[in-house]
């Protein structure tokens, strides 16, 4: 039987200006929960996106989630999209 190659990717965003207790919320609901079970499966890949801001407040709050994240990009288990800190405005974007 032919084998299907997969890719499993998670897009991490937050508005500028969201307020503390959403991104807490969104933190503790999806994006530590993502990680955990993601890190008790290493023969399980994915790609993060994470948007820019979302970096900083992380790093800012829970800088534990680095010290896991470090640990599966070292064994290749994640590969990080990066994202920019700002989002284009229709008007701005030629696509759009």
């Amino acid at each position: 039987m032919k084998r299907v190659g997969l890719v499993f990717g998670a897009h991490n965003h937050q508005p500028n200006g969201s307020h503390a207790t959403v991104m807490e919320t969104a933190y503790q609901k999806s994006y530590k929960p993502l990680l955990s079970v993601m890190n008790r499966h290493p023969d399980t890949a994915v790609v993060l996106h994470l948007f820019g801001s979302l970096l900083t407040w992380i790093e800012e709050s829970h800088a534990e989630f680095f010290m896991l994240l470090d640990e599966m990009v070292k064994r290749k288990q994640v590969e990080l999209l990066g994202g920019g800190f700002l989002r284009a405005h229709p008007s701005s974007d030629p696509g759009g």
